[in-house]
């Protein structure tokens, strides 16, 4: 809006310097023109600082009473500063269509929903801040249903007010004198390809990765599965990326993207992968297949023909520029010793490398499925019955 003003200012003040240039110019019109002129700077230099202080700034926040919520996104904070305040449209506005079902079609959104899903989601951080919830949200509740009105908070006026951090300190948290534990990373990432390949399985009806293992021995899905990330990176998002922080009972908006966020990854991932089994059993490809169909081999035929993963690359954006799978209290706190910020940052870039891959995985996992799949059926019709 800043920068529109911008553009149509200028050119206001270009149409006010010919008109000048026309007519003779009064003392009025051109103290209008450097009256002008001055506001135009005034809000360039706003727009400088705004863009500075989100360039600078650590994170963003938002407090639904006296709670904040805090996430490196400012779509995160508010997504979840809607959640609490029931206005459960915005957040699917947010996160598309493909959101988490919040509550049941045709049902009023209630508070009671609300706790439901922060408690289910862990979204809580430090000592206390669930029960306090817990109790402001029955509070709420019961104001709602007596028909009273809910607890004022401060800035009523604008209570999804989202805001840029540039130290923890301007952020008013609760302190605690014993320190809460807080992992840079949120352990899930270790468990995307394994979620992914297991719901999709489970999905179809199709054997478990257990059961098909045998016939996986070597194939890239099996590394895959098993060892996502080199160990030293497991071992430093599992022990060593780990904040002790004082700041204490705020709520992690990143938690609650990565959630909604990767569980519309899932389903996109599933759906390639269905798509991609489905064009390998139209090409007959088995572990048989040492001849191509012309000059292609039936892979090469699959893999030039696979289905879009832009949909699939365009959630992983989200993720990777929203920073959705890290909790940002924790990552400020590590920042500020050079050691640990180049250990955080390596694993950073190789976690985003993990999910930005994504697309050059799944057609190879598809092959290695269906050649499993196609030997499973094989052997099941050779038992007898």
């Amino acid at each position: 809006m800043v920068v529109a003003g911008v553009i149509f200012t200028t050119i206001d003040i270009a149409l006010l310097v010919k008109e000048w240039k026309a007519l003779n110019p009064t003392k009025e019109t051109v103290k209008a023109v450097i009256e002008e002129i001055s506001e135009e700077l005034h809000q360039y230099s706003q727009l400088l600082s705004k863009l500075e202080t989100i360039r600078t700034c650590q994170f963003f926040c938002g407090t639904f009473h006296s709670i904040p919520i805090v996430g490196t996104s400012p779509f995160a904070v508010e997504a979840l500063l809607s959640l609490c305040h029931l206005q459960f449209e915005k957040v699917h506005k947010i996160y598309g269509t493909n959101t988490l079902d919040l509550h049941e079609e045709g049902e009023a959104p209630t508070y009671q929903t609300v706790l439901s899903i922060i408690r289910s989601y862990d979204l809580c951080v430090g000592h206390g801040v669930l029960e306090s919830l817990e109790e402001l949200l029955a509070t709420c509740s019961s104001s709602s249903a007596s028909g009273e009105r809910a607890p004022a908070q401060k800035d009523a006026g604008n209570k999804n007010l989202v805001e840029p951090v540039i130290s923890l300190n301007t952020v008013k948290f609760p302190v605690s004198d014993d320190p809460v534990r807080v992992p840079a990373f949120d352990s899930e990432v270790l468990n995307i390809n394994k979620s992914i390949i297991d719901e999709f399985l489970s999905h179809e009806g199709y054997p478990s990765f257990a059961a098909l293992s045998h016939y996986l021995s070597g194939t890239t899905i099996m590394e895959d599965y098993h060892c996502p990330l080199p160990g030293n990176i497991v071992h430093t998002i599992n022990h060593v990326s780990i904040a002790y922080s004082k700041y204490c009972g705020y709520l992690n908006a990143n938690k609650f993207e990565y959630i909604v966020t990767l569980h519309n990854l899932k389903q996109l991932a599933i759906y390639y992968l269905k798509q991609e089994i489905s064009n390998c059993k139209r090409a007959g490809i088995t572990d048989d297949d040492d001849e191509g169909l012309g000059n292609s081999s039936p892979e090469e035929e699959v893999l030039s023909s696979s289905s879009s993963c832009e949909p699939i690359n365009d959630t992983v954006e989200i993720l990777l520029n929203h920073k959705s799978f890290i909790d940002p209290v924790a990552v400020a706190i590590l920042q500020k010793n050079s050691e640990q910020q180049a250990t955080f940052q390596n694993t950073f870039t190789t976690v985003c490398n993990h999910f930005s891959h994504l697309q050059f995985k799944l057609p190879v996992w598809a092959l290695d499925l269906n050649v499993a799949l196609v030997k499973d059926a094989s052997e099941q019709q050779q038992r007898p019955h």
